[in-house]
């Protein structure tokens, strides 16, 4: 359980060491996303005098106003430059797979038979839980109001965020909680029959090769009869110019 206050300064200092590279995480998800739905004050929260319920309170409220934020700034249907919905992005989960991570790394607080050190070990275990817990969730949360354009688009995202989930639950089968260890495993399984479900309604991807490299209108042209199509294939392809398309090409098979 977090708690700083009447701690000694070792334990006082090392939680504010905890809590500021939590803040640079948070940072950097904004900054990997371009979405800030009020780090400021999440930042301003993330401090040793707040109590354990107030920084879990600021943190899944910023969580929660992130996955709006970021479902907000999708362009609505009719404005994305396919006609078969939203194209590929950098990173679909807008930063939150990175998020999911934070703390692994940290060092191991050093074992002494101590108060102190069973303190510091208590409090990293536990904004480490929150800090990924919050992050898997949203990622979750996102996925179901996503829309996806191919069902390996969707078969990637399902992978990716129920391999987070499964992360969770063996932290905490580990650790003996077998009530979170039953939620993680049951949002899973809900992740997984979602995403397979609508990843089969929508097309395949194939790979077309061609002797000459074409324009992505020409080729737009060729395989849908759409033009409008062609912005669609330079996104999937990160092709840095539509007139040079590569000769082997990633398309939609409808």
């Amino acid at each position: 359980m977090w708690s700083v206050i009447g701690c000694s300064p070792t334990v006082q200092r090392a939680a504010s060491a905890l809590l500021g590279s939590a803040s640079a995480a948070f940072a950097t998800l904004i900054a990997l996303s371009g979405i800030d739905p009020g780090l400021a004050d999440l930042q301003a929260a993330l401090v040793i005098t707040n109590t354990a319920p107030t920084i879990a309170d600021a943190v899944t409220s910023f969580m929660q106003n992130y996955t709006k934020a970021v479902v907000a700034s999708w362009a609505p249907f009719d404005e994305t430059q396919s006609s078969r919905g939203p194209q590929p992005v950098n990173d679909p989960s807008y930063g939150l797979s990175t998020l999911a991570g934070w703390g692994d790394d940290l060092a191991a607080v050093p074992q002494n038979g101590s108060p102190d050190a069973a303190q510091m070990q208590a409090n990293q275990a536990a904004l480490v839980a929150l800090v990924q817990g919050c992050a898997v969730t949203a990622y979750a949360r996102l996925s179901a109001q996503a829309s996806y354009s191919s069902q390996e688009d969707a078969e990637a995202a399902r992978d990716a965020i129920t391999g987070l989930i499964e992360a969770q639950a063996t932290t905490a089968a580990d650790s003996g909680n077998d009530a979170t260890f039953a939620q993680w495993r049951a949002l899973s399984q809900a992740v997984s029959s979602d995403l397979t479900t609508r990843g089969k309604q929508v097309p395949n991807v194939v790979d077309y090769t061609f002797q000459n490299n074409r324009t992505a209108l020409e080729l737009a042209q060729l395989l849908y009869q759409d033009g409008t199509r062609a912005g669609e294939l330079v996104a999937r392809n990160a092709a840095p110019f539509p007139l040079f398309m590569p000769a082997t090409v990633e398309a939609l098979a409808s």
